[in-house]
């Protein structure tokens, strides 16, 4: 299977009306025949939203990818693992920086496919959409 992922980030009226840039942050990413898509929107009221939904999405790429070479395949285990890192991750740069974690706060959307299955995990606000298109 042959997979292509897209991702685009639009700052919104309200950051539009402030002058200020999305909280936005993503990373996809595809081993042979898996697909892997991270994204964090991270909370307009938090102070350092942008780092927490980065260092989300970054946490969660990497253990996937990690996981998919060692083990050939992933699953919910493996899924439920990455976002507990993430949110792990979070706090202990909250921690390092003497902030609270609610300063980093995020969403965390994982989707993880292969020809298969679909593996998704969400946290906060969001949607994860899968549509299979069968091209000639």
């Amino acid at each position: 299977m042959h997979w292509v992922c897209q991702a685009a980030s639009v700052a919104g009226s309200a950051h539009e009306s402030r002058g200020t840039a999305s909280n936005d942050a993503f990373s996809t990413a595809v081993v042979g025949g898996t697909a892997i898509i991270a994204v964090a929107d991270g909370a307009g009221s938090a102070i350092q939203a942008t780092v927490g939904a980065t260092l989300a999405v970054q946490t969660a790429i990497s253990h996937l990818t990690a996981a998919l070479g060692d083990a050939g395949r992933l699953g919910a285990t493996e899924v439920n693992s990455a976002v507990e890192l993430a949110r792990t991750s979070v706090i202990k740069y909250a921690e390092e920086f003497e902030l609270a974690s609610a300063d980093l706060a995020c969403t965390l959307l994982l989707c993880v496919a292969n020809e298969h299955e679909v593996i998704a995990a969400q946290i906060g606000d969001g949607a994860i959409v899968a549509l299979r298109v069968n091209v000639q």
